[in-house]
Order: structure tokens, then C-alpha cells, then sequence
């Protein structure tokens, strides 16, 4: 390569055999200078254009951020998303419908002890309206009743008046929540985070901290049972000895619903940025290139490219 003076000799003899100044002082200086850029940037091991290492290489030169941009949280962003699952509630569902439909259970066992008496081929003698709903409760739940009850239940004030005592029996029970096993649900629900209850009637929901609130159904079956003992002589035993056998569960964990909404919540959370500055250095001439630093420098080179740095 020509030096510096031999350069400035070529330039003195093109003025001499043109017989005027060529480039002058301030143009031979300015060649100079390109000469010297040129030189650098035609230098052996340098790379042109935005420094791409890859992880385990050994930096040639330090690089820096040439503008501010955002970089992807690999490590911030899966921990998100584990966690956005725990943040989505856990469903149980309660179904204060209940109370009815187990009225409804109550009217349809008895249905055809209300029938209208009917005689019988032959004339034989057929059971009277007490007789069958005597009958109807002990095959049905074992309950044996007096027979002044039956003829009580018998007429239309008795049959409403037991619907009504079974119903507020009942009530208080569903309204509640009862569980078919309540110590199972409450090792289900712990650690579950937030826990919301779903009213299966209105859709409706509510934020709960927990759900011991549930009553076991053996517990609240036993409660019940007390009027069970020996026969039942009036209405208000017979109310609680029904509402016992009718009891169903109405509380419970809603695994499908809990587990489609845990990975809607993981779905639903985007990425974590976090912002490279500019001028901050991303490597250092001589370094190691780690994982972090060679995908810093492969977003920075994609954005030279695409023009959005």
C-alpha cells in the first residue's frame, strides 16, 4: 500500500505536469483521510455492518446499542405465564335450585297416593287415600307414620302444609351449600388461589377466600335424622324426616370450568419486554458471548435490517 509522502509526491508531480495546483493543500488532506477510513475498513477481521455474535464466541469488539429497543423476557415472561393460571379462579358451582327440585321429588314419589280411589276387579277392596300414602312413604324411605297423620295428609291443607316444612327444612341446607364429601373438597380447594362461587340459577358469581362455609351431607343428613326415631306423629317431625331423605348435594368443585379458565388465563398473557438503551453495551471486546448478549445483538441486527431502530 502507497504511503502517506508517496502520495503526496503523486499529487506534486500531477501539478507539476498539469502546471497548476491539483487538489490544493486542503484536498490532498481530505484524500488522505478517505485513504486512512478505507484502509481501516478494508482491515483483515472486522466485521461490516451490525456485529452478529453467536453464543461462545469471543467478542472481536465491543458492541453498543445503537438506538432504544425492546427485548423479549424469556425467563420473566414463562414465570408469567405459570403464574397467570393461579390468578384465574377456581369455580364452584352452587345450585340453590335444590330446595325445588327435591319438592318436586317429594311430589312425584307421592303422586300416586292422591290418585283418586278406584275400584278394584271383582269388588275387591282397594286401599284408601291415607292408606296409600302410608304405604307410599314406608316403601319409599322406610318412614312409618300414625294414622291420624295420614288422614291429615290426606287432605289438600295437610299435603300443602307438609310441602311447606319440607321446603323451609330444607332451604337453609342448600342455600348454604352442601357437599358431598366437605373434608375432599377442602383439600381440593387449598392452594387453589382465587375461588369464585357460581350460583347455577342466575350465572351469577362470587369472590370467595375459601369455602369451609360447606356443610358436609352426612353432617347435615344426621341433623335431619333426629326426627326419625320411632313413628312419626305430627307434620313438623315428618317435615325433617323427608327434607333428611330428600337431601342431595349442591355444592361441588367445577373442574372442567376451573381448568379451561386456568389456561385461558395462561393464553391471554403476552409477552415481557424490557428495554435496551441507547449506548448501553451489549458486549465488550474480548468477552465470552452469552446466550442473553447474542440474542440482544441478533434483535438489534433484525431491527437495523427492517429500518425500525
Amino acid at each position: 500500500m502507497a504511503s502517506f509522502s508517496d502520495k503526496v509526491k503523486t499529487v506534486t508531480s500531477l501539478e507539476t505536469r498539469l502546471g497548476k495546483p491539483a487538489l490544493g493543500l486542503y484536498g490532498i488532506l481530505a484524500l488522505a483521510a478517505v485513504c486512512a477510513v478505507a484502509a481501516v475498513l478494508a482491515g483483515p477481521g472486522i466485521k461490516v455492518g451490525p456485529l452478529l455474535y453467536q453464543e461462545g464466541e469471543i467478542a472481536e469488539k465491543s458492541v453498543r446499542a445503537q438506538q432504544d429497543f425492546l427485548l423479549t423476557d424469556d425467563e420473566a415472561t414463562q414465570r408469567i405465564r405459570a403464574e397467570a393460571p393461579l390468578k384465574a379462579p377456581t369455580v364452584f358451582d352452587l345450585n340453590p335450585a335444590a330446595a325445588e327440585q327435591s319438592l318436586q321429588a317429594l311430589a312425584e314419589s307421592l303422586s300416586v297416593a292422591y290418585e283418586p280411589e278406584v275400584k278394584g276387579q271383582g269388588g275387591a277392596e282397594q286401599l284408601t287415600v291415607p292408606q296409600k300414602i302410608s304405604k307410599a312413604l314406608k316403601d319409599r324411605w322406610s318412614l312409618s307414620i300414625s294414622g291420624d297423620l295420614a288422614r291429615d295428609l290426606a287432605k289438600e291443607e295437610g299435603k300443602k302444609e307438609i310441602y311447606r316444612l319440607v321446603g323451609e327444612n330444607l332451604r337453609p341446607y342448600y342455600e348454604r351449600g352442601v357437599a358431598a364429601n366437605r373434608d375432599l373438597l377442602l383439600r381440593e380447594s387449598a392452594g387453589l388461589g382465587a375461588i369464585v362461587v357460581r350460583d347455577l340459577s342466575s350465572g351469577a358469581e362470587k369472590a370467595v377466600a375459601e369455602v369451609s362455609f360447606a356443610l358436609d351431607f352426612e353432617t347435615a343428613r344426621a341433623e335431619l335424622y333426629g326426627a326419625r326415631q320411632g313413628v312419626v306423629t305430627n307434620q313438623e317431625r315428618l317435615g325433617r324426616a323427608l327434607a333428611a331423605e330428600l337431601l342431595t348435594p349442591n355444592f361441588s368443585l367445577n373442574r372442567e370450568e376451573s381448568a379451561a379458565r386456568k389456561k385461558a388465563a395462561s393464553e391471554s398473557t403476552g409477552p415481557v419486554y424490557y428495554q435496551v438503551r441507547k449506548g448501553e453495551t451489549i458486549v465488550r471486546e474480548g468477552d465470552i458471548v452469552t446466550g442473553a448478549q447474542a440474542k440482544k445483538l441478533a434483535q438489534m441486527a433484525q431491527k437495523t435490517t427492517s429500518g425500525s431502530l
